[in-house]
């Protein structure tokens, strides 16, 4: 069984992983696996077919929640698969001012502990 593993799942086309790498490096985020989709594959229907895999997968102990800053289309996929989502606000105005930072990944898992 798997236990601890983090796989960062991404609707971004295979070939920008480094980039995804340096985004989770810059906001605390714990290292991972990063899988991206492939060219022509819809980000929520690849986000959906993973998470139902994994879930369903006898190697992993659990699948605590798919985190996400797009609600239809994160939260489409964690819904569809039967998994807790937790939903990343960042809000970017035009015009406004600038946008605060991303929440470090220990304030995020604090908020969903105290959510539970």
């Amino acid at each position: 069984p798997v236990h601890g593993l983090v796989v960062y799942l991404s609707g971004r086309r295979h070939g920008t992983e480094e980039q995804s790498r340096e985004w989770c490096r810059r906001f605390g985020f714990p290292d991972g696996v990063i899988i991206h989709r492939r060219k022509g594959l819809h980000s929520q229907l690849f986000k959906t077919d993973f998470l139902r895999a994994v879930a369903s997968s006898p190697l992993v102990v659990s699948l605590d929640a798919h985190v996400g800053d797009r609600e239809s289309d994160d939260g489409g996929a964690a819904m569809a698969a039967g998994i807790p989502f937790i939903h990343v606000v960042h809000e970017i105005k035009e015009g406004g001012p600038p946008p605060k930072p991303w929440p470090k990944f220990e304030d995020s898992a604090c908020m969903r502990r105290e959510q539970s």
